[in-house]
């Protein structure tokens, strides 16, 4: 076995021993076997999959496309935009706060209220924005 590779290999194995054993211990060094009480996890009330359209006064409908919000809030889907597919993420709260960007400029943001929400649109280096509208498939 190569030497340099031989000590990277002890050199992690003592640092996560390390981390390990200072984990384990509270502040009087002693092990602690405490078990952390267990969070059920709560899913967001707006999980499942959306369909949204975006629109502009004047103009009239620039895109649309399905978003996913998971259990968690996170939302992430493919729109096509202004003849132009993007990838968006963001996050939806549980009280159906809405915050959204594509990877590029611009971003969304509203509110989601049982199986409908709508909201503002603002497009990157200042231009001009519109509402958007979404409804639970």
């Amino acid at each position: 076995m190569n030497k340099n590779l031989l000590i990277k290999v002890l050199l992690l194995v003592t640092a996560v021993c390390t981390v390990l054993f200072f984990v384990g211990c509270d502040g009087d060094n002693s092990i602690s076997t405490t078990v952390p009480p267990r969070i059920s996890p709560t899913t967001n009330p707006f999980a499942g999959s959306w369909k949204i359209t975006f629109d502009r006064s004047p103009g009239g409908r620039v895109g649309g496309g399905t978003i996913t919000i998971a259990s968690s809030g996170f939302l992430s889907g493919d729109i096509v935009f202004m003849g132009n597919a993007h990838r968006v993420t963001g996050i939806v709260s549980y009280s159906g706060d809405v915050h959204g960007r594509p990877l590029g400029n611009g971003g969304f943001s509203g509110k989601l209220s049982g199986n409908s929400g709508s909201g503002q649109w603002a497009a990157g280096f200042g231009g001009p924005g519109g509402t958007w509208s979404a409804r639970r498939r």
